[in-house]
C-alpha cells in the first residue's frame, strides 16, 4: 500500500518526460521543453535587460562593433534559423565571459576579448553561444 503513491509518481514521471519532448531540427536531438517558445523569450529578455542594467554596456567602440560584426555574419549561415531578431552586446567587465539567453540575445564581456586573441577564437565563442540559443 505504501508503494502505490510512489509507482504512480514515478508513471507520472514518465509521462510527463515523454509527452514534453520536442525535437530539434537543426541536430534531429530531442530534448525536454517545459515552456514554450514565447516564454523562453520572455523571460530571456526579462534577464537580459536586468543584467544590462547592472552593466557597463559599450554602445560605441571597436570591441562592440566587433561583436555585432561576427554575430550577424554567423547568424546570417543559420539553416533552420528559428526566426530570431538576433541582438549582441559588449560588457566592459573584467570577467572573461560570454553568454546566450533564451531567444536571441548574446552579451561578450570584454576581458574576454585577450583570451580569445582574434577574430577567429571571438567567432568560435559567439558560434558556441549562438548554439545555445538556437539548439
Amino acid at each position: 500500500m505504501c508503494l502505490l503513491p510512489i509507482v504512480l509518481f514515478g508513471f507520472y514521471l514518465v509521462y510527463y518526460y515523454f509527452s514534453n519532448q520536442e525535437v530539434v531540427p537543426m541536430t534531429g536531438r530531442s530534448q525536454l521543453v517545459y515552456k514554450s517558445r514565447e516564454q523562453e523569450a520572455t523571460l530571456g529578455l526579462q534577464t537580459y535587460l536586468q543584467v544590462l542594467s547592472e552593466s557597463n554596456v559599450l554602445h560605441s567602440g571597436e570591441a562592440i562593433d566587433l561583436v555585432r560584426e561576427i554575430g550577424h555574419r554567423l547568424t546570417n549561415v543559420i539553416k533552420d534559423d528559428p526566426g530570431f531578431d538576433w541582438e549582441f552586446t559588449a560588457i566592459d567587465s573584467e570577467q572573461a565571459n560570454a553568454f546566450a539567453l533564451l531567444g536571441d540575445k548574446v552579451a561578450m564581456y570584454t576581458a574576454i576579448l585577450p583570451i580569445v586573441q582574434n577574430v577567429n577564437g571571438l567567432s568560435a565563442v559567439m558560434g558556441h553561444e549562438i548554439a545555445h540559443a538556437i539548439a
